[in-house]
């Protein structure tokens, strides 16, 4: 009585399928993988403006928060890095993101005298107080850097052209 058993060509046939299959996966889910770590970013933004809009609510103008922290130089890429102890303007603001991030986030703000910079695309025709916040960090650790940003007078959120990833 023969062994029962799979013949060469079926077995490169399954072989030639799993490598298809691979293929299509991987970028899909490398992508995948890129929309999920920015999610940090847009959600640690959406909490700075809610966070701003407070502050200035109690004193009257925002918080200038113009140091990234923590520091873009100390950025790994592809891992999380601490966020360590929290500045002293990060606690006057009251935002706080999770322990380990991705990103080095700060929130630049001026009053009516001090216009913001004129690549915002700010209105400077009827100047009030202003802020704006980045979030920038390098996603696959190529040493390509993604900036979003969200300014105060608008709820969108504005992502470079450099999109961190390939």
């Amino acid at each position: 009585m023969p062994l029962a058993g799979f013949s060469l060509v079926e077995l490169m046939i399954v072989v030639a399928i799993v490598g298809i299959l691979s293929a299509v996966a991987i970028p899909s889910f490398s992508a995948y993988l890129m929309r999920s770590r920015t999610a940090e970013a847009v959600q640690f933004l959406g909490a700075i403006k809610l966070r701003q809009e407070a502050y200035r609510a109690e004193f009257g103008q925002y918080c200038d928060i113009s140091t990234y922290h923590p520091a873009i130089a100390s950025l790994d890429g592809s891992n999380p890095v601490p966020w360590g102890a929290t500045p002293a303007a990060w606690d006057q603001l009251g935002a706080t993101p999770d322990p380990y991030v991705r990103f080095s986030f700060r929130t630049v703000a001026g009053t009516p005298a001090t216009p913001p910079p004129a690549a915002l695309g700010y209105d400077t025709s009827n100047l009030d107080f202003w802020f704006y916040s980045q979030a920038v960090g390098d996603l696959d650790d190529d040493s390509t850097l993604v900036t979003f940003e969200s300014y105060s007078e608008s709820s969108r959120i504005w992502v470079s052209d450099a999109k961190g990833w390939d």
